[in-house]
């Protein structure tokens, strides 16, 4: 029996890694978690920008939708992805989400094609702010 399973070329490959990325973030079974660690914090309210290094562990887990911030307090937050695209070098999820003290926000999640880099970006009405990690372990 052959295989006729073929990749002729960088496009169709990009294609398939979206493909099993979207896979592994939307399916409980092929589920895992993320041990993250931030090394920066870039804050914004639309006027004023900052950034600031730092030492935070965050867990990304797939299967419950959870993502796990241990900064000052503990944030719990939860998501439902809504979108996937890939752009510079990044796969991106964009989801509608709830934290610890039930308010709606927005996150986005950027994964890095290149290196083990994952950006979370957590939006409030009235502000932002983005976590730069890598990741420790799967």
């Amino acid at each position: 029996m052959e295989n006729n399973f073929k990749c002729n070329n960088k496009k169709e490959m990009k294609k398939l890694l979206l493909i099993i990325t979207l896979a592994i973030i939307t399916l409980p079974v092929m589920s895992q978690s993320y041990f993250l660690n931030a090394s920066e914090l870039i804050t914004t309210d639309g006027i004023n920008d900052s950034r600031n290094y730092v030492d935070i562990g965050i867990i990304l887990n797939t299967s419950d939708r959870r993502i796990t911030i241990y900064s000052n307090e503990t944030q719990i937050i939860d998501y439902v992805v809504n979108n996937m695209y890939e752009k510079n070098n990044y796969i991106t999820f964009e989801a509608s989400a709830t934290d610890t003290k039930y308010k709606k926000i927005n996150i986005i999640i950027s994964i890095s094609n290149n290196s083990n880099s994952i950006i979370i970006t957590i939006g409030y009405p009235n502000f932002a702010y983005a976590y730069i990690c890598k990741v420790i372990t799967i």
